[in-house]
């Protein structure tokens, strides 16, 4: 397998065009061997200098301890001695293959992820195989393992490869098995088998920006007209919100985009920044498939970063999936909770016995469809909002409740969290006529698409 030096080249220029909200005083770098940079914007700590790591650096990632592995494991028992001098001998080789190694300078979980999504987007920009080394020194060999496995848990679901074609073409893996801080990232070419095109959108950002704009404080705006329920909800994009936008479909980009989100949320106080709603437009609308799976990885994703951040509480995020044809009940079985959806529409009923206004809002298909308007925004898209961006009148909403649902004439109780903000929300929608919602997200998706 031969390695596009061109594929490396381009890092800056590919991703200043799918990802051009990252802020300028965010810059990093990227560097190869023998001290020959590449420049490469990301939001957060960014990357750094590059080279061979010495025992000492290899050594002192003392997290990989020899108890946390098996008997049968190769590098049981091994010294950190024999690790580090393993491990030099491996980016060695990989050097002599010609695969560029990237030293990544962070020790956050989330400039890691934005590290490995960026660098795998713009290997894939090549129609030729690539490969490359990111070397995390300061990341402890668990969570690199732990985002590894989580990929390659993507990479077996086969409704996930059917929807998201791509995810074929590339595959990572732990250096050594583990035996250094480095994630091989290898890309195979496209070819007849795995034909799928990275689509590029046609519309401005600022076009982009206007139309989700309009649809934010429209839905915000029906949600806290109805006075009786005002105190009890919650806005879908909290402020200060940013709007960004991928410019790419590919899903590594749309990834790419997202963890540079959440970079750039880490790293901006909170008063000036709650939010960000990114939108992806070049995204087929009408393929509610992928746009369900695309939504899963994300999802996925962030569940990876939130089991490495030591209960980290300030550090957590919420997201909300948006698009412009969004139906629950295709999102997933109709009783099985989802990352970043509505709750279960079964579930419904159940939400509202939780309010006073369970006789007058009884669960039928059009507060169901309703409903879902408050997810179809005019281009698919993901808020990312803080975990304590919620109204702190809300608080008595974020505890688990335990909810009584018909099942096949039986019962059945399920936990559920934050009930009185989705059932609110729901009753809050119910009030609007269905027509004027079908039209004004008409009139959004027009100002999204317009040439």
């Amino acid at each position: 397998m031969t390695t596009s030096i061109y594929a490396i080249l381009v890092l800056s220029v590919l991703f200043a065009k799918s990802c051009a909200f990252v802020p300028q005083q965010a810059q990093g770098w990227l560097k190869r061997s023998q001290e020959v940079t590449y420049p490469l914007q990301l939001a957060g700590k960014g990357f750094g200098k590059n080279s061979i790591p010495n025992e000492e650096s290899v050594a002192s990632n003392s997290d990989f301890e020899t108890s946390q592995l098996s008997s049968s494991d190769p590098l049981y028992g091994m010294s950190d001695e024999r690790k580090a001098n393993l491990f030099q001998f491996l980016l060695r080789d990989l050097q002599v293959e010609g695969a560029p190694l990237l030293s990544v300078d962070s020790v956050d979980f989330h400039t890691l992820q934005a590290a490995l999504w960026t660098t795998l987007a713009e290997l894939m920009e090549s129609d030729d195989s690539n490969k490359a080394c990111l070397i995390f020194e300061q990341i402890p060999i668990p969570a690199l393992k732990s985002l590894v496995d989580g990929i390659l848990v993507l990479k077996e679901q086969p409704r996930l490869m059917a929807s998201l074609p791509e995810l074929e073409r590339f595959n990572v893996s732990l250096v050594g098995k583990g035996v250094g801080p480095a994630i091989l990232l290898e890309v195979g070419g496209r070819n007849e088998t795995n034909p799928y095109e990275n689509s590029i959108a046609t519309v401005s950002p600022s076009q982009t920006t206007a139309a989700m704009k309009m649809f934010v404080d429209r839905i915000n705006s029906y949600l806290y007209s109805a006075r009786d329920v005002s105190d009890r909800l919650e806005s879908i994009a909290p402020v200060p919100v940013e709007y960004r936008s991928c410019a790419f479909s590919e899903v590594c980009h749309i990834l790419s985009a997202f963890w540079n989100s959440v970079c750039e949320i880490q790293t901006t106080p909170s008063d000036q920044l709650q939010s960000i709603m990114l939108s992806f437009p070049a995204t087929n609308a009408a393929d509610h498939e992928r746009f369900v799976a695309v939504a899963e990885v994300v999802s996925r994703s962030l569940s990876v970063y939130h089991r490495n951040i030591d209960g980290d509480n300030e550090n957590l995020l919420e997201i909300q999936h948006f698009s412009p044809a969004y139906d629950r009940d295709e999102v997933s079985s109709n009783n099985e909770v989802a990352d970043g959806h509505l709750p279960p529409t079964s579930w419904l009923q159940a939400m509202l016995r939780h309010t006073d206004l369970e006789d007058e809002n009884r669960v039928k298909a059009q507060l169901v469809i309703k409903s879902n308007f408050q997810r179809r925004a005019p281009i698919n898209s993901v808020c990312i909002k803080r975990s304590d961006s919620v109204d702190g009148k809300m608080d008595e909403t974020k505890g688990i409740t335990e909810l009584t649902l018909e099942n096949g004439g039986g019962k059945k109780v399920v936990p559920a969290s934050i009930v009185l903000r989705y059932a609110w929300n729901a009753v809050a929608m119910n009030k609007q006529d269905q027509e004027d919602l079908r039209q004004a997200l008409e009139k959004e998706i027009e100002i999204a698409n317009r040439q």
